[in-house]
């Protein structure tokens, strides 16, 4: 089957990958524990993620509280269109990332902001907005593998394998230990708050796949 096909409405049988890929997404899911991931699905479960964006960004450096005064950051892409994932332990949001899927005519954030279009147009989310707050930080990195886990569980639930990413150098080291392609797009520069590079990532193939203890 075709990636094409992975779009098309009429049900089509799933690709090898979507569930090797899924048994990744439910070992980093159990490790990542207590946290629980899910798509944010009420104005309020949005709005606990825009203020988790909040706290960190201005405690990052990377915006100036001034310029978010209701206390949320968010821009254009943050509509319904787009999935909001969350990060819970208990009913304290913890964790962020956002998906924005393809759409004809709209550049993905990571296009729009670097000026490239990621190939193959229409086949490419854009993952952005990683938040992780700092109580829930490990060497072992155990909470943002679950948020990548999340992540890719809400691309594959659209048929899409590829994601467009402007990432660190840390982040991109930590995506290929967790077994992404991680494909750099084009020169790095400063985007929110950080030196940071257009990349391509494409859901793991478990064969290359190294866990992260």
């Amino acid at each position: 089957m075709s990636e094409a096909d992975a779009t098309r409405k009429d049900p089509v049988p799933e690709p090898r990958w979507l569930a090797e890929a899924d048994d990744l997404a439910g070992f980093l899911f159990e490790r990542a524990l207590p946290v629980r991931f899910s798509l944010a699905a009420t104005p309020e479960e949005r709005e606990a993620a825009y203020r988790l964006r909040h706290r960190i960004v201005v405690a990052e450096g990377w915006r100036a509280a001034g310029d978010m005064p209701d206390g949320l950051e968010r821009d254009e892409y943050d509509d319904e269109r787009a999935a909001q994932i969350v990060g819970w332990d208990g009913s304290r949001a913890v964790a962020t990332a956002r998906v924005v899927y393809p759409e004809p005519g709209r550049p993905l954030p990571t296009e729009a902001a670097f000026g490239i279009v990621v190939q193959p147009p229409g086949l490419v989310a854009d993952a952005g907005r990683l938040i992780v707050a700092p109580e829930y930080r490990d060497p072992a990195h155990r909470v943002l593998g679950g948020l990548a886990a999340a992540i890719w569980t809400a691309m594959a639930g659209r048929g899409l394998r590829y994601a467009a990413v402007a990432m660190t150098g840390g982040i991109a080291d930590l995506c290929r230990g967790l077994g992404f392609d991680v494909e750099v797009l084009g020169p790095g520069r400063e985007h929110w708050g950080a030196e940071r590079f257009p990349a391509r990532l494409t859901v793991p193939d478990p064969r290359a796949w190294r866990p992260i203890r």
